[in-house]
């Protein structure tokens, strides 16, 4: 197969990278890229025509690496235009002051660039300072008004590119090469992030959008809200209704259904709503039979029984107990330990509201 080809450039006797098909009819010495040593054509009709050296020949991968600075530095150089594609943000209006901003507040909008149209000749194997540090670069391309800030092409073929290139802020397209067919797969495609190109210091520009757009970024929120009284209740609301309070506790998560991300792990212990009410518990004297030890989900019916409606006589939905009056309640310490730990671990990294009037705040 041709993609499977090696040794497929040579240079000519003027100094010129050519392609093997090209080369057959042409009577001229041919060098390798790398080694300059000599090579010669293979054109027979049993293998693919391809250049081998006349004697040893050299390290494969670092004449693919001279092969891509050559073909990439050249198409750079002759291209009219060079078509960088990304993805910029725009970003929900209230983003700065919302506490359950995520990224899913953010849109993505498909951009691209002409970056010929900031940076010119490219040189390969130039020299750059930054900072007093010194960097050479696989590729130079000279910022056509800002000479201080260029952009780096870097080819890697076993190595990638240094850290201390990554770290120095200049802007760098970084190609990952394995075979000749990825050059080429390069210089006939719009450069855009995938697993054989890399952007290092490259800010995607973010937008705000107005206004007039902001329903397009309203997400579900599932709050979870303290009365006076010391009942509860959980609704689902849209994030710009999330500040007209109406209890004394509230507790807000982002939640989507068909968004996994949105699942938060602590379901598992019990649900949002048994979590919250952990959660309250500790600023708060509850009794609830939410938070009891004899409370129990029944598959069977669906519900929240309570374990001792036989022995005692209770209800058995604990929806129609009273925990306030109830002389079993018992605080079930172990469990609801596990839900404010879980609660801990999801706030780690997640976007949370907690609120409390400042007028029922207790300190323990």
């Amino acid at each position: 197969m041709v993609s499977n080809i090696q040794y497929r450039y040579a240079l000519d006797d003027e100094g010129q990278l050519i392609e093997i098909k090209d080369a057959e009819s042409k009577n001229k010495k041919f060098i390798c890229p790398h080694c300059k040593s000599e090579m010669i054509k293979r054109c027979g009709n049993i293998k693919v025509w391809h250049f081998a050296h006349k004697k040893k020949k050299c390290d494969y991968n670092k004449y693919l690496h001279t092969v891509a600075e050559i073909k990439i530095a050249d198409w750079f150089n002759s291209s009219e235009h060079i078509y960088l594609k990304y993805y910029s943000l725009i970003m929900c209006p209230e983003h700065t002051v919302c506490k359950l901003h995520k990224r899913r507040c953010n849109k993505k909008n498909k951009t691209e660039i002409d970056l010929k149209a900031y940076f010119g000749k490219a040189q390969i194997e130039k020299t750059f300072f930054k900072n007093n540090n010194k960097f050479v670069a696989d590729i130079f391309c000279e910022n056509n008004k800002d000479k201080t800030n260029p952009l780096f092409i870097e080819i890697c073929v076993t190595h990638p590119c240094e850290q201390e290139k990554i770290d120095s802020g200049i802007k760098i397209i970084e190609f990952f090469i394995k075979s000749e067919s990825d050059i080429e797969n390069i210089i006939n495609n719009p450069i855009k992030t995938c697993e054989h190109i890399k952007f290092h210091n490259f800010t995607p520009p973010q937008k705000i959008a107005n206004n007039n757009t902001s329903d397009k970024f309203k997400q579900n929120i599932r709050k979870f809200i303290l009365f006076p009284s010391m009942k509860a209740c959980m609704e689902e609301i849209e994030c710009d209704k999330l500040q007209q309070r109406r209890g004394i506790f509230e507790l807000s998560i982002p939640y989507e259904l068909d968004l996994e991300d949105c699942i938060p792990s602590f379901f598992l212990d019990g649900g949002f709503y048994k979590v919250a009410f952990a959660v309250a518990n500790k600023h708060f004297s509850l009794r609830s039979c939410y938070l009891c030890k004899y409370q129990k989900y029944s598959e069977w019916d669906s519900i929240n029984i309570c374990s001792l409606y036989k022995k005692y006589g209770t209800n058995k939905d604990c929806l129609q107990n009273n925990a306030k009056d109830c002389s079993y309640f018992r605080i079930d310490l172990e469990t609801n330990q596990e839900r404010i730990k879980a609660f801990e671990e999801y706030k780690k990294s997640n976007p949370i509201d907690l609120w409390i009037k400042e007028d029922y705040r207790q300190q323990k």
